[in-house]
C-alpha cells in the first residue's frame, strides 16, 4: 500500500514540477526517470541539489543505482541516497571547487534497471565570467553639479584586477569611481561619480563605461542630460529635461533655454516633426510664399503641411517667425492626434472661450481629454503666445502619457 502511494506522490510532483521546469523527454510507460531541475548555473565553490525521480511498475526488492558519465574537472557529484527502489527519489549534490571555470556542461545521469538503462540529462548553464549592470543608466544634471551613478559587477575572480573607462564623454564632464564595496566573493558595487564644470553645453550625450579583466570586456551605456541653468527653479523643469533627453528641445547658443520666452511657428513645426517623428507625405517646395526653400525650418512645416496639422493664411503666407497662439497650437495638436472634435454646442469650459470661436471645438476636446488647462482665473486665453514651458509640458504629457 505504501508504495502505491509514494508512486501517485511521485507522479503527481512530477506533473506539478513540470509548469516550472523545462524537463526532458520521459517515457509514460515502464521504468523512467525524470530530472527536476534540469537546468541549473553552477558557480565557483558553490554546490546546487536537484531531484531524480525514478517512475515504473512496483517490484518488491528491486531497487537501482546511478551514475554520471565524464564528469568535469573540479565538479564533485554525491546521490542521496546512492540505492532507491522503484518507485523512489533522490537528491543528487553538484559541487564546484574554487577553480571551476563555468561553461556549458551536460552531465548525462543513468539509471541501470537491470534489464534497460535509462538516461537524463543535466545542462549546467554557463554564466559570464563578468557583468556590468547600473541601476539608473540615465543621469540629468545641472553645469557644476555632481551625479552619482550606482554600478554593480559580477565578476568570477572577484573585483580584483578590473580595469575601468569612459568612453565618448563629454568635454565639461569629469568621471572617477569609489572604492569597491564587497557584496558576496564575486559581487561588488561600486560608484560613478561625475563632475560637470560651470560652462559645459546643455545637452542630451551617451557615453560608455567600459570594464575589462583583460580577457573579458562589458560595454555599458550611459545617458547623461546637461540641463539648462535658467530652469533649475522653474515649474516645467522635469518636462523640459525630459525633452532634452529624447533629443527633441535645444536651447539657444548662450546656453539657456528661456523657458518663459513664446515659441514661433517655425520652431513649433519643428519640435512637433521630431517628437512624434512626423515623415512627408509627399515631396514638393514650399507651399507659403514668405517660406524660402532654403529657410532652416522650411522641411518641418512641409511635413506638418502636406500631413494636414497646420495652415497657412489667407493670404497664402505660413508666418514662420511670430509667436504661436495658445488656439493654434490646439488646433495643430487635435489634427495631429486625429481627435474626434466635441460638438459644436458643447458647454464652455472657459469664461473667455465662446463656442462661436475658431478653435473652440479643438480647445474643448483637448480639454475634455485632460491635455491641457487653463488658467486659474477661469480663463483659456486664446491669442496669448504659448511659451517654451508650456509647449515642453504639453508635448511631454504626450509622449509619456499618449
Amino acid at each position: 500500500m505504501r508504495i502505491k502511494i509514494f508512486l501517485f506522490m511521485a507522479v503527481i510532483l512530477a506533473f506539478c514540477l513540470n509548469f516550472f521546469y523545462p524537463l526532458p523527454a520521459f517515457s509514460q510507460e515502464g521504468d523512467s526517470i525524470v530530472i527536476l531541475p534540469s537546468q541549473i548555473e553552477l558557480f565557483p565553490s558553490s554546490e546546487e541539489k536537484v531531484n531524480i525521480i525514478v517512475l515504473g511498475n512496483p517490484d518488491q526488492g528491486k531497487k537501482v543505482k546511478f551514475s554520471v558519465k565524464q564528469v568535469p574537472p573540479n565538479i564533485f557529484l554525491s546521490f542521496d541516497p546512492e540505492e532507491i527502489p522503484v518507485p523512489g527519489i533522490t537528491r543528487l549534490t553538484i559541487k564546484a571547487s574554487p577553480e571551476y571555470i563555468p561553461a556549458n556542461i551536460l552531465l548525462e545521469v543513468t539509471c541501470d534497471f537491470g534489464d534497460q538503462i535509462k538516461f537524463g540529462v543535466i545542462n549546467l548553464k554557463a554564466k559570464k565570467a563578468l557583468e556590468v549592470r547600473l541601476p539608473n543608466p540615465e543621469i540629468f544634471l545641472f553645469p557644476g553639479e555632481q551625479a552619482d551613478i550606482g554600478v554593480y559587477i559580477y565578476h568570477l575572480k572577484g573585483s580584483e584586477g578590473l580595469n575601468f573607462q569612459l568612453e565618448n564623454l563629454p568635454q565639461g564632464l569629469k568621471g572617477s569611481f569609489s572604492p569597491f564595496s564587497k557584496i558576496d566573493q564575486f559581487s561588488s558595487t561600486s560608484t560613478l561619480v561625475l563632475n560637470s564644470l560651470p560652462d559645459i553645453k546643455p545637452g542630451s550625450y551617451q557615453s560608455l563605461l567600459v570594464v575589462s579583466d583583460g580577457l573579458s570586456q562589458e560595454k555599458v551605456s550611459i545617458k547623461i542630460s546637461v540641463l539648462f541653468p535658467d530652469i533649475k527653479n522653474h515649474w516645467a523643469r522635469k518636462e523640459i529635461g525630459f525633452l532634452v533627453s529624447q533629443g527633441t528641445l535645444s536651447g539657444y547658443p548662450d546656453g539657456t533655454f528661456l523657458p518663459d520666452n513664446t515659441i514661433t511657428r517655425a520652431e513649433l513645426a519643428k519640435i512637433l516633426s521630431v517628437s512624434f517623428d512626423i515623415k512627408m507625405v509627399k515631396e514638393g517646395g514650399a507651399s507659403f510664399k514668405d517660406v524660402d526653400p532654403n529657410f532652416w525650418a522650411t522641411p518641418y512645416i512641409e511635413r506638418l503641411y502636406k500631413g494636414g496639422i497646420i495652415q497657412g493664411y489667407p493670404d497664402g503666407t505660413f508666418r514662420p517667425q511670430d509667436p504661436v497662439k495658445r488656439s493654434e497650437l490646439a488646433s495643430m495638436i487635435a489634427r495631429m492626434l486625429h481627435w474626434t472634435l466635441v460638438p459644436q454646442n458643447f458647454p464652455p469650459t472657459f469664461l473667455d472661450l465662446s463656442p462661436n470661436h475658431w478653435a473652440f471645438q479643438y480647445i474643448e476636446t483637448g480639454t475634455w481629454q485632460g491635455v491641457w488647462d487653463g488658467y486659474p482665473d477661469g480663463n483659456f486665453l486664446p491669442e496669448k503666445g504659448a511659451t517654451r514651458a508650456e509647449i515642453s509640458v504639453l508635448i511631454s504629457r504626450l509622449l509619456s502619457e499618449p
